[in-house]
């Protein structure tokens, strides 16, 4: 059954560079009366980041936070499902509910690429589409090349906060 739904999906997988978040290109997108983009406005982050042009820490520490095993899965990690599984159980809660066990392609997968649809089914069917697309996305950006791409995309969906850096700087990016 994952087969099938991973070949399914293995259709419908976007260009990388349309997982990436679209501010980057500015804060306000001006569409035509057919709903084509024709202009951006208010550069609002200063442009894209990627994993070349932010701090190995931070990357690193990106990882350590919130998918320590993210080089070493296909997309999931079935270890963190099932410890997060068993620690909402034995907080009484249901096995879905509060911690996810999410690694970092399923939490950009949810950002980007389920359809706002797909939060008004189960959380058990939006589960399965977040793991079908994990797996497929991963499987469609292979290797190390694969997850920096992946990482490059969370980075830039990620919300760190308003504002993300002092109040001394500038807030208009990293």
């Amino acid at each position: 059954i994952i087969g099938l739904g991973v070949f399914y999906f293995a259709s419908q997988m976007p260009p990388i560079t349309e997982v990436i978040d679209g501010r980057a290109r500015g804060s306000v997108t001006m569409t035509d009366d057919n709903g084509d983009v024709f202009a951006w406005r208010g550069d609002q982050f200063g442009g894209m980041i990627t994993t070349d042009t932010v701090s190995a820490h931070l990357k690193n520490a990106v990882v350590a936070s919130e998918d320590k095993r993210f080089y070493g899965h296909f997309g999931i990690s079935p270890r963190g499902i099932a410890s997060a599984v068993r620690i909402n159980l034995r907080e009484g809660r249901g096995p879905l509910s509060g911690h996810g066990g999410s690694t970092i392609t399923q939490q950009l997968v949810r950002a980007r690429l389920l359809p706002e649809a797909a939060f008004a089914v189960s959380v058990y069917e939006r589960k399965i589409r977040e793991i079908i697309q994990s797996i497929r996305l991963t499987e469609a950006y292979p290797g190390d090349t694969g997850k920096q791409a992946i990482i490059t995309a969370y980075l830039n969906n990620n919300y760190y906060g308003n504002p993300a850096s002092s109040p001394s700087r500038s807030t208009t990016g990293f």
